[in-house]
């Protein structure tokens, strides 16, 4: 699934887009971002999110975009470490929802989707049989400037979305999400910040970006392909870290070959 898109602006974006430390330390490696643990699980298990406005969450994407989204490098790696388990509310959160969670992806989506179109990463249809698991949960990480719709509740109604051909993502016509017990939603992250999903959640950007990183449950992670990173020391050594530090990982290391 090819999930990242972008237009021209913010500037310094570049297209570094599949899945994937310098800066942080690991004397300051838990994310500053405050947030009521009980409010927010009862607020994804019932509408299928959780967000809220903080610039610290803001100013670092935008730093990250400023240094072209290495998500494939040790640097991007931690950065997306930094920004979700390493915060022990965000962990307690994702461990209360999935069995034993593992990171599964991670994905950029921006305003170059069409904003008459609802984006889903997972088939809520799918998982009727199990309508009140999530089967995974992104932490979604917006830049300053950034306006989304939201569907409260579309995680759990018999939706089936489609592939959208041009983007190869799971979508519907916006007109269609009026269904159900779908709450149309408008959020504004003027200064950036955070949003937890369940991934079979539709949403829209309107304006920014956001970096995701999926989290999936053990029995989930076992149909999803490895994320392949370049076969590097470095790599390799910040991924062992990140298991030291109670990461489940589905990593794959690629040796480059000649003329690629």
């Amino acid at each position: 699934m090819v999930c990242a898109f972008f237009q021209t602006p913010p500037k310094q974006l570049n297209k570094q887009f599949l899945p994937g430390n310098t800066r942080y330390g690991h004397a300051a490696m838990a994310s500053t971002c405050s947030i009521p643990v009980e409010q927010a699980e009862e607020s994804i298990r019932k509408t299928g999110i959780y967000y809220l406005e903080d610039f610290q969450i803001g100013d670092r994407v935008a730093e990250f975009n400023g240094k072209g989204l290495p998500t494939k490098t040790a640097y991007g790696l931690e950065f997306c470490a930094h920004n979700s388990l390493d915060n022990q509310n965000i962990r307690t959160i994702v461990e209360s929802i999935l069995d034993r969670p593992c990171w599964g992806c991670i994905k950029i989506y921006s305003d170059a989707l069409p904003d008459d179109f609802a984006v889903f990463f997972n088939n809520p249809s799918f998982y009727q049989k199990s309508a009140t698991k999530a089967p995974a949960l992104l932490i979604q990480l917006w830049a300053p400037g950034s306006r989304i719709v939201f569907y409260e509740g579309a995680h759990i109604q018999n939706i089936d979305p489609r592939e959208l051909e041009e983007w190869g993502l799971l979508s519907l016509p916006r007109l269609q999400m009026n269904r159900g017990d779908i709450r149309e939603v408008e959020v504004v992250m003027k200064k950036g910040g955070l949003a937890i999903i369940d991934s079979r959640l539709g949403f829209t950007p309107l304006s920014g970006y956001c970096v995701n990183i999926g989290f999936v449950s053990e029995f989930e992670i076992s149909f999803w392909a490895k994320m392949e990173l370049p076969d590097e020391q470095v790599l390799r050594a910040k991924v062992e870290d990140l298991k030291h530090r109670n990461f489940r990982t589905n990593f794959s290391f690629v040796r480059k070959t000649d003329g690629t």
